[in-house]
């Protein structure tokens, strides 16, 4: 009997311990990425930028929007949720969906729309979006 009670303690011990594993595994981001975003809030006509490395909204002009994507590539075996944020003095104005679920070897479109408030200040807007990637 007290051969039976080691047993079932070394495999409860086992099964707690591989389960505080995976818990690690899938909390922890896999992936983090900081994409520069900006906008020129101007009082006559828009335009845009067309930029390769940064999420850049060009000039928009007050109550005006814009969107603007990137192509997020999910190359693992499984698949992935992306959670986003923006920080800084673009953050207002830019919106997106909350939790995007990219499959396995998937190609994935994700848009990114700024709405310009009518009282905005003219000027420069920048901040950044940040992109976690964790399994699913």
């Amino acid at each position: 009997m007290k051969k039976l009670s080691y047993f079932l303690f070394f495999v409860s011990a086992l099964i707690l311990l591989v389960s505080f594993i995976v818990y690690l595994f899938f909390s922890k981001p896999i992936l983090v990425r900081d994409i520069y975003t900006s906008v020129n809030v101007t009082l006559d006509s828009g335009g845009f930028d067309l930029n390769g490395s940064a999420l850049v909204f060009g000039k928009a002009t007050l109550g005006g929007s814009s969107t603007r994507s990137i192509i997020f590539t999910n190359n693992y075996s499984f698949p992935l949720i992306l959670k986003m944020d923006v920080n800084g003095t673009i953050s207002p104005m830019v919106f997106f969906e909350d939790d995007v679920i990219v499959n396995p070897h998937e190609m994935k479109k994700i848009y990114f729309s700024l709405v310009v408030p009518q009282d905005a200040q003219t000027g420069l807007y920048d901040g950044g979006i940040n992109i976690m990637a964790r399994p699913l």
